[in-house]
């Protein structure tokens, strides 16, 4: 099941709700469906990847920009989101109630390039830090 829900910073969620055990394989599925279907509308993000499962939250990968027409930078997404699971699924017999929550924001090829930037300058970006993107 897969939702959408916008916070106040007009930061969009895409929340997952695997219907099986979440595995590696299941979560790279679901990240190249994301970039699939936002490759669509859009070819630079914003975006974070957080997991939520048996009542707690972690996250997968931190905030970064796209191009989501760079395989290189979606495989290094994927990579970073999987190794981060595995860290999390290592100690765990079982990951109940799991979620996947994609908060992303379409950007411009300039605002892109800009974020960019400003990560190289300040690696104190938050998540929900980002009005100056356009």
């Amino acid at each position: 099941m897969v939702t959408h829900t916008q916070n106040k910073i007009k930061m969009i969620i895409k929340t997952i709700t695997p219907r099986k055990t979440l595995s590696i394989r299941n979560l790279r599925e679901n990240i190249d469906l994301f970039i699939r279907q936002t490759r669509q509308s859009s070819q630079h993000v914003v975006m974070q990847i957080k997991l939520s499962y048996n009542g707690k939250n972690e996250t997968l990968s931190k905030k970064l920009a796209m191009d989501l027409n760079n395989k290189k930078q979606i495989k290094t997404l994927r990579d970073i989101a999987t190794k981060n699971f595995n860290k999390i699924a290592k100690d765990k017999t079982e990951l109940n109630k799991t979620q996947i929550f994609i908060y992303y924001r379409e950007t411009s090829e300039e605002a892109y390039n800009n974020f960019n930037d400003s990560l190289s300058m300040n690696n104190k970006k938050d998540l929900f830090d980002i009005d100056d993107i356009n």
